[in-house]
């Protein structure tokens, strides 16, 4: 299902339109676990542990990132246990890897095991290592820089500061139980997710347990001065609307400016997602075309990218690859047409305003796939931006 729709923007203008925003869950899905962590210096309970161990692995399959700093987290929540740590350890251990053993035999049933691995950790690790992101600066002091900044740049300094604190003062070590150490550690495992891609997206996956943990330590403020702990929660206020306020403006700014050039998208497979009116008649004619001309589930193939129309209209992806951007490489592009040569699908759907990938054009970017579709396809029909091309045994007598 991911591959089908996560590389256009289908996803995106479903989740803007609805209440419950999907993205949101990587974000909150390292906080399941903690549910069940031991409150204070209370006994641990087995049935807890092991729960938790189960929402970890849950919180894996969703995100990686957030499930893999949630796992680390427990673990130290765990082993820090005065009650036989290493019994403690152990069925949170067995709750994690059952569900990951679980998910893994479900991928192997379906055949698509090694597919995840190679998605989610080569192909995500070599496209997040190729494209370098500017971090953000403080240039000017303006709502804009100082949003991206701070939310970059205040959550390891918080980070950093309690744990230097933590080990010059005792009566902050002794209020810093383990929730409160486990809680850092989470925050302080997402850190290199923000520091390594550092767009507005992966920025904000460290920042949710930087407030958190400073709203649980303003609240134990109370305990010596309901003054101090009032300017403290006061000041967290402040400082997570100032990072999180604009983001919210900006997307309600743009959702309004939009609203007049979206529509629902009718098609049976759409979910009722908004698209612009151009996106939506595109994906609608090309779904209309492609039951016209071939059954459902037949397969074809999109060139140069867009790995939505596959699921939309019901046809099979005749490649490996939701999107032909990713196999930029002499190995992949050959993977590709062995494929092709499998799958023998018998309409290629070319766009013609696609005619480029980070500024190289696409008969280089992809040009071995280029070239073999020059030789075995030849155009049958244009139809806008779309040239629909059928397979052929003759050598070429037309290029696309």
């Amino acid at each position: 299902w991911s591959s089908d729709v996560c590389s256009s923007d289908l996803l995106g203008a479903y989740a803007a339109h609805t209440p419950f925003y999907p993205y949101s869950i990587r974000y909150g899905a390292g906080f399941l676990p903690m549910a069940f962590w031991p409150r204070g210096h209370e006994a641990d309970h087995v049935q807890d542990i092991w729960i938790s161990g189960i929402l970890a692995g849950v919180a894996c399959w969703i995100s990686q990132e957030t499930g893999m700093a949630a796992f680390i987290a427990g673990v130290f929540v765990y082993k820090s246990s005065r009650q036989y740590p290493d019994r403690c350890l152990r069925p949170y251990l067995f709750g994690f890897l059952s569900i990951l053993v679980a998910g893994s035999i479900l991928l192997v049933l379906q055949g698509s095991l090694f597919k995840y691995v190679e998605c989610c950790f080569l192909d995500i690790g070599r496209l997040v290592a190729s494209r370098v992101t500017s971090k953000p600066r403080l240039d000017s002091w303006n709502w804009h820089v100082l949003a991206g900044a701070g939310a970059l740049y205040s959550p390891a300094l918080l980070y950093a500061g309690l744990f230097i604190l933590s080990q010059t003062s005792y009566s902050l070590a002794k209020a810093m139980q383990r929730p409160f150490i486990g809680l850092l550690v989470y925050g302080v495992a997402l850190m290199p997710v923000s520091w390594g891609r550092s767009d507005l997206f992966h920025i904000y996956f460290a920042l949710p347990p930087a407030l958190f943990l400073a709203a649980a330590l303003s609240d134990r403020l109370q305990a010596r001065s309901r003054l101090t702990a009032s300017i403290a929660f006061g000041l967290l206020i402040l400082w997570g609307g100032l990072l999180t306020f604009r983001p919210f403006l900006v997307r309600q700014r743009r959702d309004r400016a939009l609203q007049g050039h979206q529509r629902p998208l009718e098609l049976s497979r759409g979910g009722g997602a908004q698209l612009p009116m151009n996106q939506a008649n595109g994906y609608e004619y090309l779904a209309g075309w492609m039951d016209r001309h071939s059954q459902p589930g037949a397969p074809i193939l999109y060139f140069p990218y867009n790995g939505a129309i596959y699921f939309l209209a019901n046809r099979t992806n005749a490649c490996r690859f939701p999107i032909l951007a990713d196999a930029h490489s002499a190995l992949r592009q050959r993977q590709t047409i062995d494929d092709l040569e499998k799958t023998h699908p018998e309409w290629v759907i070319v766009d013609k305003d696609n005619t480029g990938f980070d500024g190289i054009p696409i008969s280089t970017y992809l040009q071995a796939i280029y070239e073999y579709l020059e030789t075995h396809y030849q155009p049958k029909e244009t139809r806008g931006p779309f040239v629909f091309m059928h397979r052929r045994d003759s050598p070429p007598g037309q290029k696309f």
